[in-house]
C-alpha cells in the first residue's frame, strides 16, 4: 500500500440488523461513521463516465490500515459503506491481512458505487 497515496474517506458501519415495522416497511438504520484513510485503486472493470452519472458499475480496491467488515450473514448485520468523494460506496469483498513483520495488519476491499455523483444546480 502507498501511503503517500492516502485519501480521506468515512467508514459507514451499522451496528444492528435491518428490521421491519408492522406494515412491512424497513425501518431506517443509522450507522455510525468512522474516519479513516484509503489507497484508492481501479478495479479491473473499465468505468465510462456520462452526465449526470455512470454508464458502468464502477468498481474500487480500498487498502486501510482501519477494520473494514462485509456482510454479516450469521448476524444479518449489512456490510459497511464508504464515504470517499461525496459517493456512496458499498463493500462487497474484504481481505484482512495480518501483521508480518515491518507491515502492519490491513485490509483490502472491494467496493462498489452505489450512490452516483450528482451534479449541484
Amino acid at each position: 500500500m502507498n501511503l503517500l497515496a492516502r485519501e480521506p474517506v468515512v467508514i459507514r458501519r451499522y451496528l444492528t440488523a435491518q428490521t421491519f415495522d408492522a406494515d412491512g416497511l424497513l425501518v431506517a438504520n443509522t450507522p455510525t461513521e468512522i474516519p479513516a484513510f484509503a489507497s484508492v485503486q481501479p478495479d479491473t472493470r473499465r468505468t465510462i463516465i456520462t452526465d449526470p452519472g455512470f454508464s458502468d458499475t464502477d468498481l474500487r480496491m480500498l487498502y486501510l490500515f482501519t477494520e473494514v467488515r462485509g456482510v454479516g450473514e450469521a448476524s444479518g448485520l449489512p456490510p459497511d459503506e464508504v464515504v470517499w468523494i461525496g459517493a456512496i460506496w458499498r463493500v462487497f469483498t474484504v481481505d484482512a491481512w495480518p501483521a508480518l513483520g515491518p507491515i502492519p495488519a490491513h485490509w483490502e476491499v472491494g467496493v462498489q458505487l452505489v450512490q452516483p455523483l450528482v451534479p449541484a444546480g
